[in-house]
């Protein structure tokens, strides 16, 4: 269990054999390794003790990328404690001593009514009714009536250049640009741009990504009994689900009980093979929840979603890729952005944000 106010930091709690705060104070201790990257699981490892990395970072790189916390890296997902750590010597120390180069709150979301309400009524997690879809089909209807055409259903097969300019192939027309920003998946793009540079595409290639399968369960009426967000599971547990989220308790949908169970992610060829039946895991998702939440009852309904190469990977030497990437783009003189979730976060908001930048350095 983490810890959830600063009375817990003090605290033992299962399955940590000491206080979370304890552990923190390993950091001024701890010998600093120079180095430009290394894996998460390595440098908490190092900084905090075996206990936090195996039994917070793990599960955690588990539910946000569905991947193995021994291969990704820490530059990518935690570049800041990195840099205080090989200029300071000490991750705590660092961070006080940095606090000027802390990142700055967007001026223009500070003034936002919806997020001024946000931290007034200290919002944790945030929908829309409908689902997220909704908002992507409000933007693109304001779009629409501004002027700007969409093509749906429409594959990108190819990019070459016409003298500054790119050409997007499609197996209906061909549009020529000035600029384009490519929110493509990476590994997506790589072949798409490999008779522009085998190089970038090769670079494009290398970032990895793992499948992962969804599991929807509802059940009738309020079964849980400790209201939470859910939670994840440590690899070293032998376990096939990595994590279950409680639905219904963060957002409540009358007298019913919905779970999602995650499954698979760097480890799904391994435990489920190459093309493994519903039955199979909607069987794997019922057992986790029977097992672990004590729930016995069969479920109402039911979907299961195997979402394929749905996450990238940031393993060790992530940055320094997109750093290559970048470069090169800007090398061959390409009017091209690289943007999405491939490059500077997996989440919802890091992809608007990359939407952003992308915009702006037009």
């Amino acid at each position: 269990m983490l810890p959830n106010n600063l009375k817990t930091v003090f605290t033992k709690n299962p399955p940590f054999s000491k206080p979370l705060a304890i552990s923190a104070l390993s950091d001024f201790s701890a010998k600093k390794v120079i180095n430009t990257d290394e894996s998460l699981f390595s440098f908490v490892n190092r900084r905090f003790g075996l206990e936090v990395a195996k039994y917070a970072i793990d599960p955690l790189t588990r539910g946000v990328f569905a991947g193995n916390a021994r291969d990704l890296s820490v530059t990518s997902l935690a570049r800041r404690m990195h840099d205080v750590e090989q200029q300071y010597g000490s991750i705590l120390i660092g961070l006080l001593k940095d606090r000027k180069n802390a990142e700055k709150a967007d001026p223009v979301l500070s003034k936002s009514k919806l997020v001024k309400q946000a931290k007034k009524e200290k919002w944790a997690v945030w929908s829309l009714k409908g689902g997220l879809e909704s908002f992507v089909e409000v933007l693109e209807e304001k779009l629409m009536q501004e002027g700007v055409e969409f093509r749906r259903n429409t594959p990108v097969l190819g990019i070459k250049r016409s003298g500054s300019n790119l050409v997007i192939q499609t197996d209906k027309e061909e549009l020529e640009v000035e600029k384009a920003i490519s929110c493509l998946p990476s590994n997506t793009l790589s072949p798409v741009i490999r008779s522009i540079s085998p190089e970038l595409s090769r670079l494009l290639g290398s970032i990895p990504y793992v499948t992962v399968c969804v599991v929807n369960l509802e059940y009738p009426g309020h079964l849980l009994n400790e209201p939470a967000f859910g939670y994840l599971v440590p690899s070293s547990q032998p376990n096939k689900v990595l994590g279950v989220i409680f639905d219904t308790c963060t957002f409540p949908q009358g007298d019913k009980t919905i779970l999602t169970v995650m499954m698979g992610g760097y480890w799904f060829k391994t435990l489920f093979g190459d093309n493994p039946s519903d039955e199979s895991l909607l069987d794997v998702a019922i057992n986790e929840v029977k097992e672990t939440l004590k729930i016995s009852i069969k479920p109402v309904r039911h979907k299961i979603s195997i979402l394929t190469d749905c996450i990238p990977q940031y393993v060790v030497g992530h940055s320094e890729i997109v750093f290559n990437s970048r470069k090169l783009v800007k090398d061959l003189k390409l009017p091209l952005t690289l943007a999405g979730n491939s490059y500077d976060g997996v989440g919802v908001n890091d992809a608007i944000m990359s939407a952003k930048r992308a915009v702006l350095s037009l």
